[in-house]
């Protein structure tokens, strides 16, 4: 997640990371517990349909994390709705083309 983060954005390997505390371990040392808290690790045909909102100024969630999770389900089959929040950060926004 980190070489996709933005210039000011939180960094995801360091051990205190809040994605390392959940798997109990620096993420790039536990690849398997990593994969296993991994939402892409799960797409399937049988998922539901998704919409998929990231914000492209979000310091907490690159991105580019959102292009994997729809990749990951579009080549599963599942049919994806992707829109992106421009100039929005991480948590609430005002955008009318998404609704509340």
């Amino acid at each position: 997640m980190d070489c996709a983060s933005p210039p000011n954005g939180m960094l995801h390997d360091p051990v205190d990371s809040p994605e390392s505390e959940l798997i109990g371990g620096a993420i790039q040392e536990n690849k398997a517990k990593t994969a296993k808290a991994n939402p892409v690790t799960y797409a399937s045909m049988h998922a539901p349909p998704f919409l998929i909102v990231p914000r492209d100024q979000d310091p907490l969630v690159p991105h580019h994390q959102s292009e994997l999770l729809e990749a990951a389900l579009k080549q599963a089959g599942v049919p994806v709705t992707f829109y992106t929040v421009k100039g929005a950060g991480h948590g609430g926004f005002k955008d009318p083309q998404v609704p509340n």
